[in-house]
């Protein structure tokens, strides 16, 4: 199907949609715009009000995202226009197709690669043009909502009558059935004009509960499941075909200038393994240093283990020196004590009185032959 034939059908609807929730608001506060002959359409139940006062609302908002989109494809159809920016060549578009580029040009401009993809700016368009018809999604499933909601207090409306109307009755056949008191204020006739008014009243709010629980559902199955449904695949409609304009028209008059040719990649293949190469020699160089570097430190380190080596041989001499002194002094107190224990002992002590007697008899003997 066509934009034209899709947008004859859309403004269609609209125009009819946009006349019956006129005509219904009106009808719900109280204007009588309807003819005689729909008199028995009128439904001014809150139920009624809600549907209308809803169904307005969704056909607003679609009515403002379809013009929107339909802007949005005279914008793409307009295309694109060449801008210079420094020493490049860009272009430039209005509306949704411009953002479109924008994103392209931030995302790829300074790669030039040849494989440049839409498809996320793409999708991000689309999901950002059905969000805006949330209102109107979400205003066709309400509709449905309400009328089944209508039906149930039509039908318990309805049912409350019946019951009013089926004690008026009963109280009738009673009151035929009584026999006639001997006396009474009120007439036989004006008794019966009471018992069939109130069975008047009951199935008038009878057949009023099931008339306003048919059309609440009528009302909700027609604008609901049908009307902003319409208009909302309608909508729908136009959303994918900007979609495919934007993307037609940035394949032709975009992407080649984001995509580079063969020579150019083949240049930047070299650029780039030369600076591969570059950045190679400055690692290998940088390695080279930190590697003599490393020898140096494990000359000095090995020098002063050298040092450290000829130190505890030096230090092992005299360790070795101080053993045998240390021994002698150990030999030496050995000696002592063993001389204390035997000047400590009885018989040293006897030993040294006997030597000593034996010394003064000695001396006794040399001063009397000295004498004589």
């Amino acid at each position: 199907m066509t934009q034209k034939t899709t947008l004859f059908i859309w403004l269609v609807l609209f125009l009819s949609s946009f006349a019956l929730a006129v005509v219904g608001v009106s009808t719900s506060i109280g204007y009588d715009i309807l003819p005689n002959s729909m008199s028995h359409l009128v439904d001014r139940s809150p139920t009624t009000l809600a549907i209308m006062a809803v169904f307005s609302l969704g056909v607003f908002a679609n009515g403002i995202n379809t013009r929107f989109v339909l802007r949005q494809l005279s914008f793409a159809s307009n295309g694109v226009k060449k801008i210079r920016s420094g020493s490049t060549q860009q272009v430039a578009a209005n509306g949704l197709l411009g953002l479109h580029i924008e994103r392209l040009y931030d995302t790829f401009g300074e790669q030039s690669t040849d494989s440049v993809d839409q498809s996320t700016s793409l999708n991000a368009i689309r999901n950002q043009l059905i969000r805006r018809e949330w209102i109107v999604r979400t205003a066709s499933s309400l509709l449905l909502t309400l009328g089944l909601i209508g039906t149930v207090l039509g039908l318990t409306k309805s049912l409350g009558g019946l019951s009013t109307t089926v004690n008026a009755v009963a109280q009738e056949s009673i009151k035929s059935n009584e026999p006639e008191p001997p006396t009474t204020d009120q007439a036989p006739s004006d008794t019966l004009k009471s018992d069939s008014d109130d069975v008047s009243i009951g199935l008038n709010e009878a057949l009023g509960g099931m008339a306003s629980a048919f059309l609440t559902t009528l009302f909700g199955a027609v604008f609901g499941g049908v009307c902003l449904k319409m208009l909302c695949g309608c909508t729908e409609c136009f959303t994918e075909e900007l979609v495919d304009r934007i993307e037609l028209v940035t394949e032709a008059s975009v992407l080649p200038n984001l995509r580079a040719s063969p020579a150019a990649l083949i240049q930047r293949r070299e650029r780039e393994f030369r600076g591969w190469v570059e950045h190679m020699e400055t690692l290998a160089i940088n390695e080279f240093e930190r590697f003599g570097e490393l020898s140096a430190r494990i000359d000095q380190i090995t020098a002063n283990f050298e040092r450290m080596a000829d130190s505890m041989k030096q230090a092992e001499k005299h360790l070795i020196g101080s053993r045998t002194q240390v021994a002698n002094l150990v030999e030496m107190n050995e000696l002592v004590e063993k001389w204390n224990r035997f000047t400590s002992s009885r018989i040293a002590k006897m030993g040294i009185a006997l030597c000593c007697v034996i010394a003064v008899i000695g001396i006794a003997r040399f001063c009397v032959d000295l004498v004589s």
